[in-house]
Order: structure tokens, then C-alpha cells, then sequence
């Protein structure tokens, strides 16, 4: 969290958005960059996605908390699987959060309240209010990113692709830097900021994460969204969840 707060992260970040900036306006769309850095920072959210079958102790405990992955291996919750991906996780949340990695919640900035489907059914979508002087925004996965530019857990740099709350919009200006376009609208935008990356590996979708210190509850969610299941057992964990956060005067909406 600290790091992107750090006058090199700043500034590697505005060197970054400046070049992008000027890279825009040559193409004359200056305006376009504007509104993009405009929209993200004032409608763009926290998102955060997950099963029914984690939702149990959330939506009976009025003071339930999200766990994070480390929570819940600590609390028996879920085993680490044997794979590649987890292990590599944990290497680069240890070099990027040392000695704090267990208190990182990871999301995605979203436009439109939706998360990475992959992850879950159900949505919370944070504001600025609960999260934001406690979240940094990464350009991708940091897991993904880390292997894409071959950035070692020893010393890991990143600057210029990590960012405050604040600054995201600066970050998605940068991102999406060869995708604005003349006439850009908020619905344009919300369509290339959650993408599958990769044709057939799921959970490798596209988009910025967000990475949250400290705990989330249920309660500090601004909206949250569900999608309809298809299994009898989801079906069954959907309405009893649903029903639950009713009677704690939350008003989850279904996605269309």
C-alpha cells in the first residue's frame, strides 16, 4: 500500500500519464483522455466477487468480514491448492505487501458495479468513502503483470503501473491508452475494462486490480449485484444468502 504513496511511484505515474497525454492530444483526442480520467474517478468502484458457498458466516454474522485467501488457510476455511498459480501468488503478494500480505483483499475497479465473474455470483461494490484511503490500483493482476514484464519478487518495480485511489484515472488513461476513441462513451469504456485475456484460461481475465488493506464488511458495500445460478445447491445457497442480506435492510439487485 505505502509504496505507490512514495514521490518515485508518484512520479514514475505522471511521467507515464503525461507521455500518454501527449500521445492522445497528437491523435486529437485530448478531450477524449479527459473524459476517461474524468468517468473512472468519479464512477469507478471496488468490486468484489465470490461463491455462495463463502457467503455463510457473512450473512449471519451482522459483523462478518470478508477473508482474505491468507485468513482463510489460516482459519481452515480452504486448503492452498498444489498448483503453480498459488504459489506464485503468495511469492509476489510477499514482496509486494511484506509482512502485511495477509490484510491485502484483492478486487476489481469496475464501471458498472460488476466483478470478475470467474470469482463469484455475487458482487459487493465498495465506494470511496469505506476504501479509499486504505486501496492502491495496479494497471493488471499483479501476479500476471509480474510475469508479463519479468519483474523479480527480490526487488519488484513497478512503478509507473501502480496507483492511489486517486489517481486511478490517470492509471486507466495509460492502459487504455491505444483503445480511446473519438466519441468515447461511459458504455465503450465499461466494455474493455473487465476482458477475458485469454481465450480458454479463466481466471485470467483482464483488469485493474485493486488491492484493499484491512477488513470489508458486507455493510460497507455501496451496491451489490447477483447473477442467477444454474445448479439446485447454488439455487438453494442464492436465496438463502439473498434473503439474509433483505433482513439486514441490504437490497441486492440482479444483473441483466
Amino acid at each position: 500500500m505505502r509504496f505507490a504513496e512514495q514521490s518515485d511511484h508518484l512520479q514514475a505515474l505522471n511521467n507515464r500519464f503525461d507521455t500518454s497525454q501527449q500521445q492522445l492530444s497528437n491523435q486529437n483526442l485530448a478531450a477524449e483522455a479527459d473524459q476517461v480520467e474524468q468517468l473512472v474517478a468519479e464512477k469507478s468502484r471496488a468490486v468484489l466477487a465470490r461463491r455462495y458457498s463463502q457467503m455463510k458466516d457473512l450473512v449471519e454474522n451482522d459483523r462478518g468480514v470478508f477473508l482474505t485467501f491468507y485468513q482463510q488457510v489460516s482459519a481452515n476455511r480452504r486448503l492452498p491448492e498444489d498448483n503453480t498459480w498459488d504459489i506464485k501468488r503468495k511469492a509476489v503478494d510477499a514482496a509486494l505487501f511484506p509482512y502485511y500480505e495477509e490484510q491485502i483483499t484483492f478486487l476489481c475497479l469496475s464501471m458498472n458495479d460488476r466483478g470478475v465473474e470467474y470469482y463469484g455470483d455475487i458482487h459487493f461494490a465498495f465506494s470511496d468513502a469505506s476504501i479509499s484511503h486504505r486501496t492502491t490500483v495496479c494497471q493488471e493482476n499483479s501476479v500476471v503483470f509480474c510475469e508479463k514484464h519479468g519483474i523479480t519478487i527480490i526487488d519488484p518495480d513497478l512503478k509507473g503501473y501502480v496507483a492511489t485511489w486517486k489517481d486511478r484515472g490517470k492509471l486507466a488513461v495509460c492502459k487504455f491508452l491505444d483503445e480511446i476513441q473519438q466519441g468515447m462513451t461511459q458504455q465503450d469504456l465499461e466494455a474493455i475494462f473487465i476482458r477475458d485475456d485469454s481465450a480458454n484460461r479463466r481466471g485470467y481475465e483482464d483488469f485493474i486490480e485493486c488491492h484493499v488493506y484491512g477488513p470489508l464488511s458486507v455493510r460497507n458495500a455501496s451496491q451489490i449485484t447477483y447473477r442467477e445460478v444454474a445448479s439446485k445447491e447454488e439455487r438453494t445457497q442464492q436465496r438463502r444468502a439473498l434473503r439474509l442480506l433483505r433482513e439486514r435492510g441490504l437490497n441486492p439487485v440482479q444483473m441483466h
